[in-house]
């Protein structure tokens, strides 16, 4: 409905003198998000994006031109920018760093412990060994969860860290951030509100129609840092934008409303609604993994934190064989009773399920669990 609207309607959200409502819109919804946060909302700012990877690269850029001032003119060559991320960190920001002229051989990789959350020590030693050779260390990105099994980072203590150090945090949660609106998930988030920027994505963990992503920054000046440019013809004639204006602080001028949907969805179904449909989808994929646990031909290879399930499919002959995983699946694919993905987590190739939908429970786990036991056993017949 809000999609047809906004279609029908075709307002460009970046300026709030050609959607002067819709821009009002955004900023309460951005506000109202920072909250959700821990954030002021007096002082918080933030932008819609198109999703995660757009939302990442704003909140990089931001973070870099904070520590290089002259880095958007001038480039980073002979600065020796260091930032660091779990092992498990999203492709996005690894793509991020090399859009940016950084190069992803900038990003320090830390290892996680058994649940896949990042060490903490471990970053703390890796900032002062790069200071020792002369770099130039000035971000942390926390993963809320991590994109292979789902595990969230110790917001919390890496801002302890990262605050001592003076390097920006930033809270990639695209997927999970949704967690926010339950009052029973919210703690796989504790510490956010330390963060210097926070992402999150509405078509994932918010239900949203694709594609809609949020981009939260604790202080609102850090929101116009990530662009510095003058643009006369479309702000003022000092090409300073309006308070109300969100060109100033987004990749892209030309932009559809999709705050609306937000706005449309929030006030309609309230905070506990969307934080029950998040919880529904946390529910299933327990199931789905105490399922997996009292199987005979499948293994989990991790308690959920979310909505992430990754597991392996036996084999007879005993052995993990990545092979039978991409058979498996591509066999599920024919079959058309089930779809799942694969991920490759410690070196090993997996299969993996997350759960979106908070209409589905224990009918649709028994279906997904009955058509891959299905799919193996036709693929080992096959030879």
């Amino acid at each position: 409905m809000v999609d047809g609207l906004l279609g029908l309607l075709n307002p460009m959200a970046s300026l709030s003198d050609m959607a002067p409502s819709g821009v009002m819109v955004e900023r309460q919804v951005v506000r109202s998000l920072a909250a959700l946060v821990g954030f002021d909302p007096a002082t918080a700012d933030g932008v819609c994006t198109s999703g995660g990877t757009v939302s990442n690269l704003i909140a990089v850029l931001a973070a870099r031109n904070r520590a290089f001032p002259e880095a958007w003119e001038k480039g980073v060559a002979g600065m020796r920018p260091r930032a660091f991320c779990s092992e498990d960190v999203h492709y996005s920001v690894r793509r991020v760093f090399g859009i940016a002229g950084m190069g992803s051989d900038a990003l320090t990789a830390i290892s996680t412990d058994a649940a896949g959350r990042m060490r903490v020590g471990l970053l703390e030693e890796a900032i002062h060994l790069a200071r020792r050779a002369g770099e130039s260390p000035f971000l942390v990105v926390a993963g809320a969860p991590s994109t292979p099994i789902g595990a969230f980072d110790p917001i919390g203590a890496i801002g302890a860290v990262a605050r001592a150090a003076g390097l920006w945090l930033h809270v990639d949660a695209a997927h999970g951030g949704g967690l926010l609106f339950s009052e029973r998930l919210r703690p796989l988030l504790a510490g956010a509100a330390v963060a210097d920027s926070f992402s999150m994505d509405g078509h994932k963990m918010v239900f949203q129609p694709s594609s809609q992503g949020w981009l939260r920054f604790r202080h609102g000046a850090d929101a116009y840092a990530a662009f510095r440019q003058r643009v006369p013809y479309l702000l003022g004639p000092d090409g300073a934008d309006s308070d109300f204006d969100a060109i100033g602080k987004s990749l892209q001028c030309t932009r559809r409303l999709d705050a609306l949907k937000l706005w449309v969805t929030w006030h309609l179904y309230g905070s506990r609604t969307l934080g029950g449909w998040a919880e529904q989808c946390v529910a299933t994929a327990h199931a789905f993994y105490q399922r997996l646990v009292d199987h005979p031909d499948f293994e989990p290879v991790h308690v959920p934190a979310c909505n992430i399930v990754c597991f392996r499919a036996r084999h007879p002959s005993g052995r993990h064989d990545d092979g039978f995983h991409d058979a498996l699946r591509a066999r599920l694919l024919v079959q058309g009773n089930a779809w799942v993905v694969l991920t490759t987590w410690r070196g090993e190739r997996l299969l993996r399920t997350a759960w979106m939908n908070p209409t589905q429970g224990e009918e649709q786990v028994a279906a997904v669990v009955a058509a891959l036991a299905a799919a193996r056993a036709s693929l080992l017949a096959a030879g």
